[in-house]
């Protein structure tokens, strides 16, 4: 047999591709090859060192909106990620700013925050109920959808005979749901479960007098008192999707920051569920990328953003998970998306990638630049 390498690059300017080739030359596992250059030293790559999460979605959003302001359009810009997990505070930026986006999952519509959402809506139906209100048919559909999320979010081993069990029983004796756990609990024959019934009454009685508190304050003492994110990172399976999970509830929390009361701020996530914030569909309709880097493998981009090139993220380790070669090919693949400029963001409380470092980013980029001079000249 014969080997072929395919080693023209018909897609990046000089800088990424000058990245690209200094930091995949550290892989041992892959057959020894350099990309070639063939669309010259024009374009331009940067690596932004800025204060906080919030800084840098602030940047990214303000760049993409002056250069759509030149006439660059919104289908022209990618924002690439490690997890999904780092999305909400880039897409809350682009909400705040009315900018159209498109990703594979909103932050609003993802499953562990759909059940913190639950959570409220079965505190508003205890209220419903403790004030002799009856449901509708409507308002029965939901909360039989939300006891069916929550009743083991986290894990309480409730068997689906007592789940059911339960749905029957509020409607039918009329009673709000923590009454209800609690006649449950007295009933059960083991103990953990009679312990974890009457938390769960407890909780959802509090949570329903504080229904018209700041949400911010209201779902961070529910996060507490659940322990929620530590149950998504230890329930998840991989280790980057738990912490995922747990990073998205912590940036959903931080949303809810002066959006007003509990039922404010979820009359707040129905609208822009209404208004498909995030779905912006794929049949030309111009808007924002925001992609994890592997579902951006093979696309392209004259603009494309890295946020949170920092060590945890980018490469993302774990005591379990720490398969550095095939992290090292995620930010290869990252940085040759782009076909004209390419945005590399860090945060400054964190340490940089070490993969910035491998590629001696700040020596490649200068030298780029520096040719790019020599050959602006007659």
């Amino acid at each position: 047999a014969r080997t072929y390498l395919i080693s023209d690059n018909f897609r990046c300017p000089a800088a990424p591709l000058m990245l690209a080739n200094a930091l995949i030359a550290h892989n041992k596992q892959r057959q020894p090859k350099r990309l070639s250059l063939t669309r010259g030293f024009e374009g331009e790559a940067t690596v932004l060192m800025l204060e906080s999460v919030a800084e840098q979605a602030r940047h990214i959003v303000d760049r993409i909106v002056a250069l759509h302001q030149s006439g660059t359009p919104f289908n022209d810009f990618a924002v690439l990620v490690r997890l999904n997990a780092q999305t909400p505070y880039l897409e809350q930026q682009l909400i705040a700013r009315g900018l159209p986006y498109r990703v594979s999952q909103p932050f609003y519509a993802r499953a562990e925050i759909i059940t913190l959402i639950n959570y409220c809506r079965l505190a508003w139906g205890e209220r419903h109920l403790r004030s002799g209100q009856l449901f509708t048919k409507s308002q029965l559909q939901q909360f039989n959808d939300a006891w069916a999320d929550v009743c083991n979010r986290p894990k309480r081993y409730v068997t689906r005979e007592l789940r059911e069990q339960i749905a029957r029983a509020v409607p039918a004796l009329q009673q709000p749901l923590s009454a209800v756990l609690q006649q449950a609990a007295f009933s059960v024959e083991r103990e953990s479960l009679a312990e974890d019934l009457e938390e769960l009454a407890e909780a959802i009685e509090w949570l329903s007098t504080q229904l018209d508190q700041p949400a911010q304050a209201v779902l961070r003492e529910l996060d507490t008192r659940l322990d929620y994110q530590a149950f998504l990172r230890d329930n998840s399976g991989f280790p980057q999707t738990g912490e995922g999970r747990a990073l998205s509830v912590a940036a959903f929390i931080d949303y809810a920051h002066e959006r007003g009361s509990v039922l404010d701020f979820l009359q707040h996530i129905r609208q822009l569920a209404q208004q498909k914030i995030g779905r912006a569909a794929s049949d030309g309709q111009d808007a924002v990328t925001l992609s994890t880097i592997h579902q951006a493998k093979g696309l392209e981009w004259p603009h494309v953003f890295m946020p949170d090139c920092n060590q945890g993220t980018l490469p993302f380790t774990s005591e379990r998970d720490s398969n550095l070669e095939e992290e090292r090919r995620l930010f290869y693949v990252a940085v040759t998306r782009t076909k004209r400029q390419l945005t590399i963001c860090t945060i400054k409380s964190a340490e940089p990638s070490q993969f910035l470092q491998e590629a001696a980013h700040t020596s490649t980029l200068d030298a780029a630049h520096f040719i790019n001079q020599l050959l602006a000249r007659e």
